[in-house]
């Protein structure tokens, strides 16, 4: 809906301006549901290829880029080493490449159309792309090393159908378009929207973690003093880390906690632990504090 009235809109208006944001908003707290189905996919039978119709194939992210891949981010011995698709060392990074990381995530719903739209389609007819293509353009990672393994057997037809129907969708806007069917101004602003989707949730992806390991697997203690708990009292937090993305450290601990009870554990675990307790360590006192990730643990 605030999409809708976004386009009825000049884009400069106060009116269009407070649409669009809200519709990102919006839209950056369904696209998060991807989460969700990368750690419960099975527990809501039919949940995941309806969130691909009307959620992941339109904004581009369909649920194969984070289903297979998220797991590793928990495992002990994965996490915060090379073979980690969502760890990379930004505590070791300057302000300016922090910035350049972000703003570089604005640039996603281009090259998610070009992956499906033209990378897709040829990689089925040249294997050496395809083989490029799984490795390194179908993971929502952040870690430039990690190649993914190709799918095989249902996982692999699953992929198939998730990428004909990303390809469909492309190829159909772009047929539109020059056919005059859809105003460029609309497409323009649906890019604007999953660009500022992409934007937030990467900053909020800074703040997730100290990213200050050496490449080293860590313990589950050490998993949890490198991950950040945004402040529960932020106006903001809930916004750009929605579904309980904010209580990081804590859906690290405890993984198989659902988004709608992470609050709830939260508030327990702060009223019974002692100031010095290793989850209170993970408390950030404002979200400033979260963006100015130091190593320190």
């Amino acid at each position: 809906m605030l999409f809708i009235v976004a386009t009825q809109q000049p884009a400069a208006s106060p009116l269009g301006l407070l649409a669009t944001f809200g519709a990102v908003l919006a839209m950056l707290r369904a696209v998060t549901f991807i989460h969700e189905i990368a750690h419960r996919a099975r527990e809501i039978p039919g949940f995941e290829a309806i969130w691909n119709a009307f959620v992941g194939l339109p904004m581009g992210v369909p649920s194969l880029l984070y289903v297979a891949s998220h797991p590793g981010h928990h495992r002990t011995r994965q996490y915060g080493t090379p073979a980690d698709p969502e760890y990379a060392p930004l505590a070791r990074w300057g302000t300016g490449r922090r910035i350049l990381f972000v703003a570089a995530s604005g640039l996603a719903p281009l090259l998610l159309a070009l992956r499906w739209g033209v990378v897709g389609p040829l990689s089925l007819l040249v294997p050496g792309l395809r083989r490029l293509s799984v490795a390194r353009l179908s993971t929502l990672a952040i870690n430039p090393g990690y190649l993914r393994d190709a799918p095989t057997g249902a996982e692999r037809r699953r992929w198939l159908v998730q990428e004909a129907s990303a390809a469909a969708i492309v190829w159909s806007v772009g047929l539109a378009l020059a056919a005059d069917l859809v105003p460029a101004a609309v497409v323009a602003r649906w890019i604007i929207v999953v660009g500022g989707v992409f934007l937030i949730n990467q900053l909020r992806t800074v703040m997730a973690h100290r990213y200050a390991l050496d490449g080293r697997s860590v313990d589950d203690r050490g998993q949890l003093l490198d991950s950040v708990t945004l402040p529960e009292h932020s106006l903001f937090a809930p916004l750009i880390a929605p579904l309980g993305l904010r209580f990081h450290a804590l859906h690290h601990w405890a993984p198989g906690i659902p988004y709608h009870d992470l609050g709830r554990v939260h508030r327990q675990l702060r009223a019974e632990a002692a100031p010095d307790d290793a989850y209170a360590r993970t408390l950030a006192p404002d979200l400033g504090a979260a963006l100015r990730t130091n190593g320190s643990a």
